[in-house]
């Protein structure tokens, strides 16, 4: 005859396993809100051992890999970049809810884009217009966001447009002109109320908009 299960052990085997159902219900539902409000980024490159990784204005790089790998991430913009050997390769990527990106970065000897590599043309037109240097310094960051390879961005100095304002309604300024990145031409349409930082949006010709600075933190 089998001795008696001690009450105590029993209450304690039934209560771990109430836990560990638990746990893993609340593993499974916080999996499926990863899934519903991110996007997953798969990554290779042409080197095994480049080291991967991912940043957004004002914020640190996450380095996630080496070679190949994926990762999830909130919806936004980021700068995606590989580095191995003395060689390095960048590109912006575009993060959507529940979409999967997969990019291939081929590594060159050329180094990371950067805005200082980036020639800009008459954008000291806009000082006369009322922005600061600090505005048209972060105006000229927020453009090499939209196409870190770019090689020529040039402001259309007749197109520049103060829309009108009215201090007793609008709490911002907004500028409208044209510019070309390397040959392809957009509108852009700059508010801000401050003076060091203004907020921009893109245009290609038939009215899309191809860039929003304000979307490129994550939520």
């Amino acid at each position: 005859m089998n001795p008696p299960i001690n009450q105590n052990i029993l209450r304690a085997y039934y209560l771990f396993s109430a836990i560990a159902i638990v746990a893993s219900v609340f593993m499974v539902a916080r999996s499926f809100s990863d899934y519903r409000n991110t996007g997953l980024l798969s990554v290779g490159s042409d080197s095994p051992g480049a080291l991967l990784s991912v940043s957004q204005p004002g914020k640190q790089a996450l380095p996630f890999g080496s070679g190949a790998a994926t990762v999830r991430l909130k919806p936004g913009r980021y700068l995606l970049s590989a580095s191995s050997g003395g060689k390095e390769a960048a590109l912006v990527v575009n993060i959507q809810k529940r979409r999967n990106v997969k990019v291939v970065l081929r590594l060159t000897s050329s180094g990371l884009p950067s805005v200082k590599n980036i020639s800009f043309k008459y954008f000291d037109a806009l000082i006369d217009t009322g922005l600061t240097t600090d505005q048209v310094n972060d105006l000229k960051t927020k453009l090499f966001q939209f196409k870190p390879n770019s090689q020529h961005i040039e402001l259309k100095v007749n197109s520049i447009y103060r829309e009108p304002h009215n201090p007793n309604v609008d709490t911002s300024f907004k500028i409208d002109f044209a510019t070309t990145i390397d040959d392809m031409e957009y509108k852009a349409v700059i508010d801000y109320s401050d003076l060091s930082t203004v907020h921009v949006v893109l245009y290609n010709p038939v009215g899309q908009v191809m860039f929003d600075s304000s979307n490129q933190q994550a939520e």
